[in-house]
C-alpha cells in the first residue's frame, strides 16, 4: 500500500497524509514484530532451562500439528480414580483403616500362645530338659472391651470422613472437567469458524479493496482499515487457539495424565 501511494503522489493521484499514515502504521507493525520475536526468544530460553539444554539452542514450532481436545466420555469417575494421586491416597487410607478395624477386632478376642523349649545337657550327666508352656489371654475387663470397641468405632468414623472427602473431590473435579470440556468444544468450533469463514472473508475483503485502490477506485484509509480489521481478527484467532491449548493442558493436569 505504501509503495503504491508513493508512486501515485507525484501524479496527484494520492494524498501526502495517506503516505504518512501508511508509514506510521508500517512502523507500528515492525515494532509489534520485534516485540513478538523477543517473546519467542525468551520463551525459547525458558523451555531450554526446563529441558536442561543449552540456552543458545533455538528450535521452531510445528504449526501444522493440531492437538485435539478431550472427549466428553473421558471425564468419568473411573478415569479420576485411576489417575488422580489424591483419590488413590484416600483409597489406600480407607483400606488401611479397614484393616486396622479387623486387627482391633482380633485383639478383643481370646489370645492363645504355645511355647516349646528344650535344653541338652553335655558332659554333666544331667538328663535333657524339655518344657512346654501354654498361655491364654482373655480380655474380660470392661475397660478393655470398651477400648477395643471405641477404637473400632473411631476408625469407622474416620473411614466415613475419608469417603466424604473422596466424594467431594470427585464431585468438584467432575464439575470442573465437565466445564472445561464444554469450553474446549466451544473454542474448537470458534477456531473452525475463524479458519473457514471469518478470516477468509476478511482477507477477500482486504484483497478486493487493495485491487480497487491500485486501480484508483478506492481511498487508502479504507484499505488500511480493512487490513487492520483482518490483522486484529487474526490476533483474536491466535488468542483463541492459545486459550484452547491452555484448557487442554489444564484438563490433563486435573486427570494427572
Amino acid at each position: 500500500m505504501l509503495k503504491v501511494a508513493r508512486l501515485r503522489y507525484p501524479y496527484n493521484q494520492g494524498k501526502l497524509g495517506n503516505i504518512y499514515k501508511a508509514e506510521g502504521r508500517l512502523q507500528e507493525v515492525q515494532n509489534m514484530i520485534l516485540a513478538n520475536d523477543n517473546q519467542i526468544v525468551q520463551k525459547n530460553i525458558l523451555l531450554n532451562q526446563l529441558m536442561n539444554v543449552s540456552n543458545e539452542l533455538r528450535f521452531s514450532i510445528d504449526t501444522t500439528a493440531r492437538i485435539t481436545g478431550p472427549l466428553f466420555a473421558e471425564a468419568d469417575t473411573s478415569a479420576f480414580t485411576e489417575r488422580r494421586s489424591d483419590i488413590r491416597r484416600i483409597d489406600k487410607g480407607i483400606q488401611a483403616a479397614k484393616l486396622y478395624q479387623v486387627l482391633e477386632g482380633y485383639q478383643s478376642k481370646p489370645d492363645f500362645n504355645l511355647s516349646f523349649n528344650h535344653m541338652f545337657a553335655r558332659g554333666t550327666g544331667m538328663p535333657n530338659q524339655f518344657m512346654l508352656l501354654g498361655m491364654v489371654s482373655i480380655p474380660i475387663a470392661p475397660w478393655s472391651s470398651k477400648g477395643y470397641k471405641s477404637n473400632i468405632q473411631g476408625m469407622g468414623k474416620e473411614i466415613e470422613a475419608m469417603k466424604s472427602e473422596r466424594a467431594a473431590i470427585l464431585n468438584e473435579v467432575q464439575g470442573m472437567t465437565a466445564s472445561m470440556t464444554t469450553e474446549i468444544a466451544s473454542l474448537s468450533k470458534q477456531i473452525e469458524n475463524y479458519e473457514k469463514r471469518i478470516i477468509p472473508a476478511l482477507r477477500k475483503n482486504y484483497e478486493t479493496l487493495l485491487v480497487s485502490y491500485e486501480e484508483n477506485k478506492e481511498e487508502l484509509p479504507i484499505v488500511i482499515d480493512a487490513w487492520e480489521t483482518l490483522n486484529v481478527t487474526q490476533l483474536q484467532y491466535l488468542d483463541t487457539v492459545q486459550r484452547y491449548y491452555e484448557l487442554i493442558v489444564s484438563y490433563e493436569k486435573e486427570l494427572e495424565k
